[in-house]
């Protein structure tokens, strides 16, 4: 789970950096020192729509890239509960 853990951030900052390089969004412009969603934090910096936009067509990013080492856990967790099972008996 370490490489999509590192992975998925430093993705997803390159896509930041490529849209406000070419200008596809605006770049913030306030500074909020507190916990917000996601989506809040992106409008209340910024105070455009596109952000929000942005940062929603990143999760399905942040899915892909986790979603193939999720399955690979899962199933090797079966295998070891699967496993676990026939030991038991």
């Amino acid at each position: 789970m370490l490489i999509p853990f590192v992975l998925c951030p430093v993705v997803c900052a390159l896509l930041y950096w490529a849209a406000y390089s070419t200008g596809l969004i605006a770049l913030p412009s306030v500074m909020i020192l507190t916990s917000l969603p996601v989506f809040m934090l992106q409008f209340m910096t910024t105070l455009d729509w596109k952000n929000v936009v942005f940062a929603i067509a990143l999760l399905p990013v942040c899915w892909i890239i986790w979603y193939p080492f999720f399955k690979i856990y899962e199933k090797q967790m079966v295998e070891q509960e699967t496993d676990d099972e026939d030991n038991k008996y």
